[in-house]
């Protein structure tokens, strides 16, 4: 795997910074609709991406694999 991208809410943003190494099961935002809490499946170096996207914005967290496993969902 070379990267996974997940999107995360425009306004509230993610909670790791641009550079910062995740663990898997960390938490990494709000969804896009703010309902539910995104946590990272893999560990890895994460990069933030603000991607244009009709009249708004997107946020993206992408994350490079440390080479790790995914975590299994007792992990998260």
């Amino acid at each position: 795997m070379n990267s996974l991208d997940l999107e995360v809410h425009p306004v509230y943003g993610p909670i790791p910074y641009d550079g910062d190494t995740v663990q898997c099961g960390e938490v990494l935002g709000l969804s896009p609709d703010g309902g539910s809490i995104i946590a990272a499946p893999i560990s890895g170096t994460v990069r933030i991406c603000r991607i244009q996207s009709g009249d708004g914005y997107r946020t993206v967290v992408r994350i490079i694999p440390d080479g790790a496993e995914g975590c299994s969902y007792s992990d998260a």
